[in-house]
């Protein structure tokens, strides 16, 4: 389960830059899973294509770099609408994207709002769960592993090693094993589904 109040006051001790380190290892496992299914008829070249940017540039504020995210905010924008404007389904996205590239939008917003960036940490956080609990929950598939808890427990160790100093890097690939999980997984639910 999820612990909204453990979460809070975890992000809460962390400084804006671990904030977005946290979004940006997030975002690390989620985007495997975006990309497991490269068919043009599920998602376009340009949706993978901006999730791919979303994450280099998550990973080049890791690294202490200045960089703009004009382009990104501008392609989001194209893609999920302004945040003034009401929600609606885009039509250039299959449905069961729409949360995934929601994901890298929210780790990029976790870099370009420090004020608030333990607030839109702690969204992509309960993003990333909610999907994962999906992932796991499906009665259509064969029962796996509990997705969303282990998500929940990355979650909190890489708060625990971002705080002590461990680096964006090597978290990454701590992660990957559970990375690889979501991948396998979605791809399971694509062709159960689509065929």
């Amino acid at each position: 389960m999820f612990n909204r109040t453990l979460v809070k006051s975890m992000l809460a001790e962390l400084a804006d830059r671990q904030c977005g380190a946290v979004a940006t290892l997030m975002l690390a496992r989620f985007r495997r899973m975006f990309m497991a299914d490269a068919r043009e008829e599920v998602t376009s070249e340009s949706t993978q294509q901006v999730v791919q940017d979303a994450y280099n540039y998550c990973l080049r504020k890791a690294a202490g770099e200045v960089v703009s995210s004009t382009a990104i905010r501008a392609r989001f924008n194209e893609l999920l609408g302004p945040d003034e404007s009401p929600f609606e389904d885009p039509e250039e996205i299959e449905p069961w994207f729409i949360d995934l590239v929601s994901t890298a939008d929210y780790a990029v917003r976790t870099w370009e709002r420090p004020d608030v960036s333990g607030s839109v940490c702690f969204d992509a956080l309960l993003s990333a769960y909610s999907i994962a609990g999906g992932l796991e929950d499906d009665p259509e598939l064969t029962p796996t592993s509990p997705l969303g808890q282990l998500e929940f427990e990355r979650q909190i160790a890489d708060m625990r090693a971002i705080q002590s100093g461990v680096g964006v890097e090597e978290l990454i690939e701590i992660g990957g094993q559970l990375a690889q999980a979501y991948a396998e997984r979605f791809l399971e639910y694509i062709h159960h589904y689509q065929g």
